[in-house]
């Protein structure tokens, strides 16, 4: 696979308020896990400057704890940070097109 100008979209938690509530939606586990906001958004800098240097296009989609928790529900899934990945692609399209991605749950297949 050429990954020269994929695109790449990258969870955006925009605050340590909004960050914090996404933390406590998370299973214990994961919770126990979870770094700071400050840690968190230093790792997305530099996830973003790796793809950028890979010649990868990333685009930030913020990430609403609530509305993400929303999301999972209407498509019963669990709320992981598994699953942040295709609520951000989802939310990418609908941001971008003004349309609705269908989320295909390939884990069931």
């Amino acid at each position: 696979m050429n990954e020269q100008n994929s695109n790449m979209t990258m969870p955006d938690y925009y605050s340590e308020d909004n960050w914090n509530k996404y933390v406590s939606l998370l299973p214990k586990e994961d919770q126990s896990k979870a770094p700071s906001y400050a840690e968190a958004a230093k790792n997305l800098e530099k996830q973003e400057e790796a793809f950028k240097k890979m010649g990868m296009v990333a685009h930030r989609v913020k990430v609403d704890a609530l509305e993400l928790k929303s999301w999972v529900e209407e498509n019963n899934l669990p709320l992981t940070r598994e699953s942040v990945g295709p609520y951000t692609m989802h939310k990418f399209v609908q941001d971008t097109t003004g349309k609705s991605h269908t989320f295909i749950d390939e884990t069931k297949s």
